[in-house]
């Protein structure tokens, strides 16, 4: 609760005042959180999925991804960031949640972790953590970074920079749930009263 409160706090000053060192100051409690997020659910022994070393930072990853979906859309209404740094960026960032979800999907160290996961590997979850949140959008970069004759023109250039912003931005999420509401959903959760 107090990363994000900090969090909160912290972007709140910044739209407010502009000083550009709470913008540094919210990547860093932004940083916090997700760290904070991903440690609780890996703590969370009773489901298996989640015990898996590389739930933090797949968590940690997730959240740059749908950050970096934000900061495209932030750079379309008020342009700091040329083309080339989206693209080196966004690269980035998606080769990064690639690597950790092909990591997370095949840790065969733990046969209990493994039979866990499993549904995360059906193609429908595939399809959507990673065809839809990762590599649609990386095609979408390179077409954008190639300057190719399908992007030459300002409105299929804006078309494709939101389709990357809404790809990644959601990606994360996606990511995220998968791993939480899927991955979990095996065992049952009770919740009893305390009195």
């Amino acid at each position: 609760i107090v990363s994000l409160l900090l969090f909160l706090s912290c972007v709140i000053l910044d739209h407010l005042s502009g000083f550009v060192h709470w913008r540094f100051l919210s990547i860093a409690a932004a940083l916090m959180l997700l760290f904070s997020q991903g440690s609780i659910i890996f703590q969370c022994q009773g489901i298996s999925a989640w015990k898996n070393p590389l739930t933090i930072p797949l968590f940690i990853s997730s959240g740059l991804l749908s950050g970096f979906g934000y900061a495209v859309f932030l750079n379309m209404l008020f342009p700091f960031f040329g083309d080339g740094a989206v693209f080196f960026t966004g690269a980035i960032t998606i080769a990064l949640n690639l690597a950790g979800v092909f990591l997370f999907l095949s840790n065969h160290h733990d046969a209990e972790i493994y039979k866990a996961s499993a549904v995360l590997r059906k193609p429908v979850f595939v399809i959507l953590n990673i065809g839809f949140a990762l590599l649609f959008p990386l095609v979408l970069l390179f077409l954008l970074h190639l300057d190719s004759a399908i992007i030459s023109s300002l409105l299929a250039r804006n078309i494709t920079l939101i389709s990357i912003a809404f790809t990644t931005l959601s990606g994360g999420v996606i990511l995220k749930v998968s791993i939480i509401l899927v991955a979990g959903y095996k065992r049952t959760l009770y919740f009893t009263q305390v009195g």
